[in-house]
């Protein structure tokens, strides 16, 4: 008889592919299972394969064909490890079984509810009859269906089940027995890391205290709701709640009175998740009944209002923000993609295969109910893919694509992927037209299948001195340079340089009221970054801007030798300069090929 050996904990265990446990002695709940002590994995068998005996349960896996498998890896929800449910290669298509026997007779006749809890997630497993969670009275009764694997669509997340299976099996005619069975089902073709399915932290217990039902949300305002619910049979209970993908348990309030329940100190345009339970007595709580979803309205924002979308969900609209899109595949949401200019997250705006004359591509922000004084700006962060592509500003009064648009600027791009800081004033003498109070970006569709960016927007108050914008270098030397800026209407300035990431802090700071500035005194072939603040007088000084980065000429040679090794890879040399006719040809230093020398 073919054998296999499974380590559990300390000691190894041979048993037979058709090892039968002993009759299993009545269990004392709570029963828990987290797959910590296992180890390996239970090797495909045609048969039942036993892999854990004890005298009030034991656990059993069984592979249809041969090929599938359960091994215990470390994708836990708790601890190290989980119990995952695959096959051992990627050829052939098989079902698996874990099937958890446990001795209930001591709960048969009891009147509190036993609930059955584990934990479950999914790696990309396609759809199969047999991806489901069944449970039976006992091992002659018929399978009870309990959760599909499929119809829960959880994906990698790991999601909590839980099931009062003593009112299950009743449903049913069934109830618990000395054979009480629970089997996890899965059909799969390739192993964990394409596919699969895993779960963790099994419990069984006895409840004495209800659980709530009923979950629901009125009067949800920008800050506020009424939350309310029917009790599983007490007069105090707890919730728990957190934006969408909380654990459970976070910030707990005790409730007791008259419901509904008003919660407060919410955030406007954001989704929690709240979960309730009976609170029966100290230390006697049901199990959470949730979670139950619900969005916030957004009410409107006044100045400062800052986001650089960090904390939005990617892939999304962003928190109070709109998109509209003519073409299925163009959007204006939050995405990792495309370097951001701080955090992992940006505003994306992609033109897919839209730039028919009629198409769109548009963000449209959160309502700005200050934004009619006339005394605010946008500040924010742009790039884009392709120089064809401009940035259209403007506002509307309603957050509609239908709205009428009152277009204020268009932005055009210097550089290609290159973060440029734009500030757009909203006052009647840059073109608002006072009333609107929705401000939208439109992607000017130069092209198919590119993309504009936005990060670190501000909505804020313009401020008593502005800082200068858009350096140019106007001219530059072996020791010199030149550089012009906007001004913004002033006509005193400061400004300091250095080497590139020169300390600020100990740097001097000069007065002028020139512009352009004439930097002097400068290192040949060198590189420099200055700032350039405005001086406003009594309205004291700006922020600075910049760093504008700039490298002088090289000082004319009265000899020159030189072996390349010095010079960067991949660049012309230092000092030299190169024609080309065509345009996939050349000159820059390399390190293949045979050197005359180094």
């Amino acid at each position: 008889m073919k054998r296999f050996l499974f380590s559990f904990g300390l000691l190894a265990c041979w048993f037979g592919m058709l090892a039968q446990c002993p009759g299993l002695t009545p269990t004392t709940l709570p029963f828990t299972e987290d797959f910590e002590s296992y180890t390996g994995a239970v090797l495909p068998s045609a048969n039942d394969s036993t892999f854990n005996c004890s005298p009030t349960y034991k656990w059993d896996f069984r592979s249809e064909q041969g090929f599938s498998q359960l091994s215990f890896t470390s994708t836990a929800h708790t601890g190290s490890q989980s119990a995952v449910m695959d096959v051992t290669s990627s050829i052939n298509l098989d079902t698996g079984y874990t099937t958890l026997t446990i001795n209930l007779s001591s709960y048969t006749a009891s009147t509190n509810d036993v609930v059955l809890s584990f934990y479950y997630r999914e790696n990309g497993d396609e759809t199969h009859p047999e991806d489901k969670v069944w449970i039976r009275g006992s091992s002659t009764d018929s399978w009870i269906e309990i959760l599909d694997w499929n119809a829960a669509g959880n994906g990698s997340t790991w999601t909590l089940g839980r099931f009062v299976i003593n009112n299950i099996l009743a449903t049913n005619s069934q109830s618990l027995s000395a054979t009480t069975q629970i089997r996890w089902g899965q059909t799969d073709d390739y192993p964990w890391g394409s596919d699969g399915f895993a779960f963790d932290d099994v419990s069984i217990e006895e409840v004495t205290c209800g659980a709530p039902s009923a979950i629901a949300a009125t009067n949800v305002g920008s800050s506020s709701l009424d939350l309310n619910w029917t009790t599983g049979g007490a007069s105090a209970w707890q919730i728990s709640y957190d934006t969408t993908g909380m654990a459970v348990g976070n910030n707990i309030t005790n409730v007791t009175g008259t419901l509904p329940f008003t919660v407060t100190g919410l955030e406007q345009g954001v989704t929690y998740d709240f979960y309730v339970r009976d609170s029966c007595a100290v230390g006697d709580v049901g199990f959470w009944t949730g979670p139950y979803s619900v969005t916030m309205s957004c009410a409107g924002y006044t100045a400062l209002y800052s986001n650089n979308f960090d904390a939005q969900a990617a892939s999304q609209e962003a928190t109070c923000w709109a998109q509209y899109a003519t073409y299925s595949s163009a959007y204006a949401e939050v995405r990792a993609g495309g370097s951001p200019r701080s955090g992992n997250q940006q505003l994306s705006m992609y033109s897919s295969f839209a730039n028919a004359a009629n198409d769109t591509v548009i963000a449209i922000s959160p309502q700005f109910t200050d934004i009619a004084t006339g005394d605010k700006q946008l500040r924010f962060f742009a790039k884009t893919s392709d120089l064809v592509n401009d940035l259209i500003i403007g506002t509307i009064a309603t957050p509609s694509p239908t709205a009428t648009f009152n277009g204020i600027d268009t932005i055009t791009f210097n550089s290609v992927n290159t973060y440029e800081e734009i500030i757009i004033e909203l006052t009647t003498a840059n073109g608002y037209n006072g009333t609107d109070e929705y401000v939208v970006l439109g992607h000017s569709l130069g092209s198919t299948y590119d993309y504009i960016y936005i990060d670190d927007f501000n909505y804020e108050v313009i401020p008593a001195c502005k800082k200068p914008l858009s350096f140019t270098l106007n001219g530059v030397t072996d020791s010199t340079a030149t550089i012009g800026f906007d001004s913004r209407g002033n006509g005193n300035y400061e400004y300091m340089f250095g080497p590139v990431n020169f300390n600020q802090a100990t740097a001097t700071v000069y007065s002028t009221s020139n512009n352009p500035i004439v930097v002097d005194s400068l290192y040949a072939n060198y590189t420099y970054e200055i700032y350039v603040g405005n001086n406003c007088g009594a309205n004291g000084t700006s922020v600075w801007s910049g760093p504008f980065t700039f490298t002088t000429e090289c000082a004319p040679f009265s000899m020159f030798t030189t072996d390349f090794e010095s010079d960067a890879l991949d660049q012309v040399p230092d000092c030299w300069d190169f024609y080309e006719t065509y345009s996939s040809a050349w000159i820059e230093v390399e390190d293949y090929g045979t050197a005359y020398g180094g």
